[in-house]
């Protein structure tokens, strides 16, 4: 993919996605060099923390610093979060802290002219990040469908399910992994956004109609029916407040 020329500063700098986050450090470095609004300790500061981030991000590639494109740095997400999880193992305020340190460097790849797939993808996406914002949960499934590299004309019932059951094996509840499925939906439909998602049920759910009424049926099976559905009610309820716990 072809690399763009950005100036930032007082220097002009070429970074494609065969660079090396070698590469993405030193023009960091040279740009907050002549930044005027930065102190010297300032700079060291900074350059110290994505000197570290890079760090764990080769090692994660088990590979040199220098030899980690920026492909690689943008691609990959799960590889790295793995690596925290299964070696680092961090504690979980620190891994935030390590996880952002990594989006900034993506950040400032892009501002130095990094053009890759998914940041077209990530862009597809902000309306409708946008319409989901105060919908709980709903935002965490915009995150992984950039992060699988699927576009809103792309995203599937499949795909949200499955992000369902990846949730639950992370100790997220049932209740919670549902109620953001739900509120994903909601959120598409009041913004009228379903256009965009053309593969994703997104139409209100509504309860199936029972051919015969229950208050029609003779009152021994009545009464017998109407015990079991409210004995069933209540086992239902004792398993959710159990799973959210």
């Amino acid at each position: 993919m072809k690399a763009n020329v950005v100036t930032r500063g007082a220097k002009a700098h070429v970074l494609g996605t065969a660079s090396s986050l070698e590469d993405l450090l030193s023009c960091i470095r040279a740009d907050l060099s002549t930044n005027q609004e930065w102190s010297r300790q300032q700079v060291i500061k900074r350059m110290a923390d994505l000197g570290w981030i890079a760090n764990v991000i080769a090692r994660s590639l088990r590979k040199p610093r220098d030899s980690v494109r920026l492909s690689e740095l943008v691609e990959s997400e799960a590889r790295f979060r793995t690596y925290l999880d299964e070696t680092a193992k961090p504690p979980p305020a620190r891994k935030t802290g390590m996880c952002s340190l990594r989006n900034r460097l993506i950040r400032y790849a892009r501002e130095f002219g990094l053009v890759h797939e998914c940041f077209r993808i990530e862009e597809e996406w902000s309306q409708i990040r946008m319409a989901v914002k105060s919908f709980s949960g709903a935002k965490a499934i915009v995150k992984d469908a950039v992060r699988i590299q699927r576009r809103p004309s792309e995203y599937s019932d499949a795909d949200l399910n499955e992000w369902a059951e990846e949730r639950k094996t992370q100790s997220c509840s049932y209740v919670y992994v549902q109620q953001a499925q739900s509120c994903f939906r909601t959120a598409i439909r009041s913004s009228g956004l379903e256009g965009k998602l053309p593969l994703l049920t997104c139409a209100r759910r509504s309860p199936p109609e029972y051919l015969i009424p229950i208050r029609k049926f003779p009152r021994k099976l009545r009464t017998e029916l109407e015990a079991i559905i409210k004995c069933a009610n209540k086992n239902h309820y004792r398993q959710r407040v159990l799973l959210s716990c």
